[in-house]
């Protein structure tokens, strides 16, 4: 069921790419399924215009990954600096690249592989928008330890303020610069940070403790 309109007014959602006839299928059927506003632009330097008073949207952007290295996709994301407020998802993804380990830590939250149905497709737009990661349970049994000392909700407890705003930065695709600018805080200060969260949550990376935090701190 979708959905009332009045209640997705402050989502909008972006299908990044330069096939153009693909991504205005995409957009035409995304908006009829979940009634969100959807634009295709053909690369992500359109996107910034189009963000101008949309500062209490909640946009996702959706790029097409088709005929690219999987590497040079994460590279234009980084290198456009759209904006760490902004949902980021992966289509056309071929499998077996193992990109999804990188893109994660640079803010990715969903892969769409190529061969899936729209329904799918559809699915994990939604479920991005609700805060969820869109991956396999393969690679999250991957990315996360399975056995945990402690419960979640009392890994949560042991956290300072400061730690979970460092890992609700991290979850928005933020480097330790950026989050040391944002906290106005030294670098070695966010340093310090991570390794705490790192032993009071119980992982080894910064992919571990962002898929950690997505699963368990309030957005």
């Amino acid at each position: 069921m979708k959905k009332p309109v009045s209640q997705l007014t402050a989502k909008k959602v972006f299908v990044v790419g330069e096939n153009n006839l693909q991504n205005e299928l995409i957009v035409s059927a995304l908006e009829k399924e979940t009634s969100i506003p959807c634009l295709a632009v053909a690369d992500l330097a359109q996107v910034k215009p189009s963000l101008h008073g949309s500062e209490s949207t909640k946009c996702l952007i959706l790029y097409d990954c088709l005929g690219k290295d999987g590497k040079d996709c994460l590279a234009d994301l980084e290198h456009n600096e759209i904006g760490q407020s902004l949902l980021m998802g992966l289509f056309n993804l071929e499998r077996g690249t193992g990109l999804e380990k990188d893109a994660i830590s640079c803010g990715v939250r969903g892969f769409f592989y190529r061969g899936e149905s729209f329904n799918l497709f559809a699915k994990g737009v939604a479920a991005i928008f609700e805060g969820e990661f869109w991956v396999s349970r393969r690679l999250l049994s991957e990315l996360i330890p399975q056995e945990r000392t402690l419960s979640g909700r009392m890994q949560l407890r042991l956290l300072s303020k400061p730690e979970k705003e460092v890992l609700r930065f991290m979850v928005g695709g933020a480097t330790n610069n950026e989050i040391a600018d944002a906290m106005f805080i030294s670098r070695h200060t966010v340093k310090n940070h991570l390794q705490k969260i790192f032993r009071k949550i119980n992982v080894h990376s910064k992919t571990q403790a962002v898929l950690w935090a997505a699963s368990h701190l309030q957005f």
